[in-house]
């Protein structure tokens, strides 16, 4: 019986090897693939340039950069959705498939259209990528994406929203850092991860790197053009938060918990406990297919455990027979 136990539990063992193995290669595989990304004007317009193109695996794509659309008469072009799905917003979209993008537009009648403005700068000020205008009416919500710029990454988002009015500076500036390797040093571990950085000192007097803090402003301006949230400092603390609406006066905290971790006088972590970023956590680097991976190899385990049980009841069953 013993030797029957031992033949299920290494036969679901390769089952589960044979399962998860082709999940690895085929994200192995898709990082390396270029996919077709498709511009379509829709209903109300008519597009011109390179409507369709081949992009890496991960790369930002920009149909502005590419496509020029021409709405029909009485409607005005408020950015791109990837068809079957809702959410309409102008900027860079991360590639990690085949994808079309549709332009969406907005009824003018006789209204004047505003324009918004989006620049790209460094914490010292420097330009770093030109400035983009996109287009709306009084009351339209738009969403904006950062722009993918080689060796930075935003400090305070990576999405900015806001409702346009002919009674407040309509624009926004995304603030970058440098993409530096970030090595944080406890009691217990050692964690390497990729943040916007800058150099601080935590409660235990290690000097660490760490992303902006304190209370920068956001570098948008908001409403009358004002500073687009203090909070944005608190904000970069736990990376660039996902996406920040400037009517709510405010940058989201990005996920950080002010109870927890906190020296009581907001300058690090308290004793050896260590604050990992959602970005951070043991799995946030796996691709979806070997998460895919793991959770077969788990009910493989299962399933071995199930049919040793079997085995050891049947012979429980012979022997009370005897």
């Amino acid at each position: 019986m013993n030797r029957k136990r031992l033949t299920a539990i290494a036969l679901a063992s390769c089952l589960a090897i044979c399962l998860a193995v082709p999940a690895f290669a085929a994200e192995e595989e898709s990082a390396n693939y270029d996919y077709t990304v498709k511009v379509s004007a829709g209903a109300s317009g008519t597009a011109s340039g390179e409507t369709e193109t081949t992009v890496g695996y991960g790369e930002a794509y920009d149909p502005a950069d590419n496509v020029t659309v021409t709405p029909d008469a009485g409607y005005y072009l408020k950015g791109y959705h990837i068809a079957g799905q809702d959410t309409v917003k102008n900027g860079d979209w991360t590639i990690t498939e085949d994808t079309t993008l549709v332009a969406s537009y907005g009824i003018s009648g006789e209204q004047d259209l505003l324009a918004y403005t989006i620049h790209y700068q460094a914490e010292d000020g420097t330009t770093l990528a030109d400035d983009r205008t996109y287009y709306g009416l009084e009351g339209d919500k738009p969403v904006v994406a950062y722009q993918v710029i080689d060796g930075y990454l935003p400090r305070d988002t990576y999405n900015v929203t806001w409702t346009l009015s002919a009674d407040r500076t309509n624009e926004y500036t995304f603030v970058y850092v440098p993409a530096t390797t970030v090595t944080t040093v406890t009691t217990t571990t050692t964690n390497t991860v990729t943040t916007p950085a800058a150099t601080g000192t935590t409660a235990a007097g290690t000097t660490a790197t760490g992303t902006a803090a304190g209370g920068a402003a956001a570098g948008g301006a908001a409403a009358g053009g004002a500073a687009a949230g203090g909070a944005a400092g608190e904000a970069g603390a736990a990376g660039p938060a996902d996406i920040v609406d400037l009517d709510e006066g405010e940058v989201p905290l990005a996920g950080v918990d002010d109870t927890n971790g906190d020296n009581g006088d907001g300058t690090g972590v308290a004793g050896d406990e260590e604050v990992i970023n959602d970005d951070q956590v043991p799995t946030a680097g796996m691709s979806t297919a070997a998460k895919a991976g793991i959770g077969v190899i788990i009910a493989a385990a299962i399933v071995a455990i199930i049919a040793a049980l079997a085995v050891r009841a049947r012979k429980k069953n012979k022997e009370e027979e005897v």
